[in-house]
């Protein structure tokens, strides 16, 4: 079984933001940065309420701490985007803006593209998933084989994804 698709810039920023999302270790730093942010600035104006006898400082405190809540996360976001956007762009991506072809075969998942050709055992394969636009053959937490619905070329996209998954299952066993 085989499918073919072309990848864009966009399709490589899309999973980025999946992992980034996605990721324990992401989701652990902004924990850690929410938390630590919220009692710093809790910390602070409950000080200046204390010292300063005016409890007006302890609604400013609360009131940073919940936007300092829902903003740390976009910001982390939009900073991530912004450096793989300049890391595409720096180290150019004709790799990831051409033409692939996937194959099943017993023992891999072959890939066909302008640079070459790769070949990943089924063990390799650590899940597959599927959002609105994308299918992601995940292969560690920061890289996947990226199928946009929108632009496969050939094949019919379920009854792959279906051939992956049941193929990644028996070499989990």
């Amino acid at each position: 079984m085989t499918i073919e698709y072309t990848n864009t810039v966009d399709d490589l920023l899309a999973f980025s933001r999946f992992h980034f999302w996605s990721s324990s270790e992401v989701r652990r730093s902004i924990r850690v940065q929410r938390l630590g942010g919220a009692a710093c600035l809790m910390g602070f104006f409950g000080g200046l309420a204390i010292t300063g006898s005016a409890p007006f400082f302890i609604g400013v405190g609360l009131s940073t701490s919940l936007v300092w809540w829902l903003w740390v996360p976009l910001v982390l976001a939009h900073d991530y985007d912004r450096q793989i956007a300049a890391s595409y762009e720096s180290q150019g991506s004709a790799e990831s803006e051409s033409h692939h072809r996937l194959s099943v075969t017993p023992e891999h998942l072959e890939e066909l593209h302008a640079q070459g050709e790769s070949r990943v055992r089924w063990g390799a394969v650590r899940r597959v998933v599927g959002t609105g636009n994308r299918v992601y053959i995940c292969l560690s937490a920061a890289s996947a084989f990226i199928i946009p619905r929108d632009r496969v070329r050939s094949g019919d996209l379920e009854e792959f994804v279906a051939v992956v998954r049941e193929a990644a299952a028996d070499a989990a066993c």
